[in-house]
């Protein structure tokens, strides 16, 4: 797994991005009959073959989420099993949905508890 990038870097990246591409992916077994899910965000890069992914993680027993932004050399994880993609106006770029998240306080979430599961921005 890559190391996320800090803020002050993806807020600086002037990387093109042609697609917003939201996955949900597999995290496997939640129970017998059931599936424990996750979704993310790629910005899918002008060349097509790489993306900055933007996730929001919490550690177990802490419910304050974590904003990751990671680099790939691909543009389709594995462990998707769906996806949607939204195609952007030419001369978007990273810095731009990095500005936007963070100047709106997207970065800011609450997670359930054992650092998964959806709650609220805060």
């Amino acid at each position: 797994m890559p190391s996320p990038l800090p803020p002050q870097v993806v807020q600086a990246d002037p990387t093109p991005v042609t697609t917003v591409r939201v996955v949900v992916h597999t995290l496997g077994a939640a129970g017998p009959n059931t599936s424990d899910n996750h979704w993310s965000m790629y910005l899918i890069h002008s060349d097509q073959v790489s993306s900055t992914r933007i996730n929001m993680r919490a550690e177990f027993d802490n419910p304050t989420g974590i904003l990751e932004w990671t680099r790939h050399g691909y543009t389709q994880t594995t462990s998707a099993i769906m996806h949607w993609d939204f195609q952007v106006t030419a001369g978007v770029t990273v810095l731009f949905f990095a500005r936007l998240i963070y100047s709106l306080g997207r970065d800011r979430y609450e997670m359930s508890g054992g650092g998964s599961g959806c709650r609220w921005w805060v």
